[in-house]
């Protein structure tokens, strides 16, 4: 599920991007993950709470956890796709 979630955001940002002719840059790409990670860890605190009753995570956990996850990601973004 939390894989799920980034891969939607990550991919509707990157959609966005395209559709309003923004240039990917560095800067504008740790933003992007940034704001990503946020949206991530409130949307996850949410339904874990309605729907998982056993999950017991503090939001700062999500956080960290959401930052790893993007981080990886960020490591991995093709150098092509960015603009310096």
């Amino acid at each position: 599920m939390i894989y799920l979630l980034t891969v939607v955001l990550d991919t509707g940002s990157k959609i966005l991007f395209r559709i309003l002719n923004y240039s990917f840059t560095k800067r504008s790409m740790i933003a992007n993950y940034l704001l990503q990670v946020m949206i991530c860890t409130v949307i996850f605190k949410e339904i874990a709470e309605v729907f998982f009753e056993r999950i017991d995570i503090s939001f700062l956990g999500l956080v960290v956890l959401f930052l790893i996850i993007y981080a990886v990601y960020y490591v991995m973004l093709d150098d092509e796709e960015t603009i310096d």
